[in-house]
């Protein structure tokens, strides 16, 4: 299930989409912390509260990660063809991070995009849209007014997890809000 912006799936949201218990991520595509925590997401926290919690990922592209905000935008369109697509890209940008450069993003996008069948140059034109652009700039706005600056940072209830944090930490905010 995705929440919406526009025309477009804003951005994903993990577990029981319609639960009051909310653990929202700001995140950066390009982010080694951020990989490590959605390795955290993928592993623990979803398959442990997912019947219970809905996780929500928010795009907060860093300045220094130059093709951060395009990939952000892509998993955006890739989600408007495919629920699990975006999140799927999301996922990819993380874990290959060290690979993608500006320069060869729209080659990655394509190959990513043609792997799962769907259409390579539909998804490139994410890169030329002003809504999913706006759209991202928002939901990164959003963050700033919420005290975001670095990536991830993640909100449990009034509890704030910032870059490095303990797994346990967050299970134990999880449960105090459950």
């Amino acid at each position: 299930m995705s929440e919406t912006h526009s025309h477009y799936p804003a951005l994903p949201v993990e577990g029981l989409a319609s639960s009051l218990i909310r653990v929202e991520t700001w995140e950066d595509l390009a982010c080694v912390d951020c990989w490590n925590w959605r390795r955290v997401l993928d592993e623990t926290l979803i398959p442990k509260f997912g019947d219970r919690v809905a996780f929500v990922d928010h795009d907060f592209p860093l300045e220094k990660h130059v093709w951060a905000e395009r990939a952000a935008m892509a998993s955006r369109r890739l989600a408007s063809f495919e629920a699990e697509a975006g999140l799927d890209f999301r996922r990819y940008c993380l874990e290959f991070r060290a690979d993608v450069t500006l320069e060869n993003f729209v080659d990655r996008l394509a190959e990513f995009a043609q792997a799962r069948g769907l259409d390579a140059e539909a998804t490139a034109m994410s890169l030329r849209d002003e809504d999913l652009r706006t759209a991202v700039r928002n939901d990164a706005a959003a963050g700033r007014a919420r005290g975001v600056a670095k990536t991830p940072t993640v909100f449990v209830g009034d509890e704030t997890f910032v870059e490095q944090f303990e797994t346990e930490a967050v299970i134990a905010a999880i449960e105090r809000q459950l």
